[in-house]
């Protein structure tokens, strides 16, 4: 997701906010990682690194927030993730990134 994109709704801070809180990380654990996995709490880096900070939390699931904030960002009915890939060539156009009433 780049932000610095003219015209990339993800200039808007709201929008990367309304991502985040759509992402069920609790799901993606269980389904994808089938348990094996912990949920990202925020950083890049784990917990043995030098650096992490144990106060960062990760963002709650909570779509009916991402669907506020996107409509707030003038997004009421999602967008594209077109909308928010370079155009450089080696990025496909894909299915929505996010669109009210569906996870992430």
């Amino acid at each position: 997701m780049d932000s610095v994109i003219e015209g990339s709704p993800t200039t808007d801070r709201r929008v990367r906010l309304a991502i985040n809180y759509a992402i069920d990380r609790q799901a993606i654990v269980k389904n994808i990682y089938r348990g094996f996995q912990d949920i990202a709490d925020g950083q890049v880096i784990t917990r043995e690194t030098f650096g992490y900070n144990p106060n960062l939390k990760p963002y709650p699931y909570d779509p009916k927030r991402a669907r506020e904030l996107l409509a707030e960002a003038g997004y009421p009915n999602g967008f594209q993730d077109a909308d928010v890939r370079p155009d450089d060539g080696c990025h496909q156009p894909g299915p929505a990134a996010v669109r009210p009433g569906q996870s992430a």
